[in-house]
């Protein structure tokens, strides 16, 4: 194996890419893989397990939101693969929640993205932002803590 050979298979070990794997896209040079975090508030204990910002797998993609009524972080489904049956039959305008898309099997066939709106998952008619660590508690307004190692790997 020669030197610069070498160098380029331990460059890619090093940020845990392996090229042979099929959610790998060497155009982009990223995983389509999505992680969880457990974020913290060392002021009045607060814990979330989200994605911390815009995440995206290869099914599909999140956005966390802070709601302003329920005071909590969520991750929003922004965008996902359904089955061409579900776009064909109208489908539903509001979005999945993030379990619900996390524990379903990929879809078959033609897979057209849907796209959505973030929204509450208590309600759609509360007031919900963008939150993108770091950012502060939704509970005390301090900043939060990421914890160093994700929670979960999704795709």
């Amino acid at each position: 194996m020669t030197a610069a050979l070498w160098h380029e298979v331990r460059r890619w070990a090093s940020l845990g890419i392996d090229k042979r794997a099929s959610s790998y896209d060497p155009a982009s040079q990223r995983l389509f893989m999505g992680r969880t975090y457990l974020f913290e508030c060392f002021r009045c204990g607060y814990r979330a397990w989200v994605s911390g910002g815009a995440g995206a797998g290869e099914h599909f993609a999140v956005q966390t939101i802070v709601c302003a009524d329920c005071k909590e972080l969520y991750d929003a489904v922004t965008e996902f693969k359904a089955a061409a049956d579900t776009v064909a039959g109208g489908g539903n305008k509001t979005a999945p929640r993030f379990a619900a898309v996390l524990n379903r099997l990929p879809p078959r066939g033609a897979r057209p993205r849907l796209k959505f709106k973030p929204a509450c998952p208590v309600s759609p008619l509360h007031r919900v932002r963008a939150w993108n660590r770091p950012d502060k508690c939704p509970k005390c307004g301090m900043f939060m803590e990421q914890n160093g190692l994700p929670f979960r790997l999704w795709d």
